[in-house]
């Protein structure tokens, strides 16, 4: 599995050949894509470790896979 800045990279590469304002805008699309990434990943570490998965595992299931629509929409 990739880590989230081998799928920014891939998702905007840029070269040295680029003009500077292409360079600039995939710059920035990776930096967002990598934010994204990161966000997602923080609210589902969230749900793991908040929720009380132990004495109410389905209750547990169920937040995180609520949590996954409204991330997905």
């Amino acid at each position: 599995m990739k880590s989230i800045k081998e799928k920014a990279e891939e998702h905007a590469p840029y070269t040295r050949e680029d003009s500077w304002s292409r360079t600039q805008k995939c710059i920035i699309a990776q930096t967002s894509f990598e934010a994204g990434a990161n966000y997602v990943l923080s609210v589902l570490y969230d749900v793991a470790y908040k929720e009380d998965w132990i004495t109410n595992p389905k209750d547990g299931i169920r937040r995180f896979f609520e949590i996954y629509r409204q991330l997905k929409k």
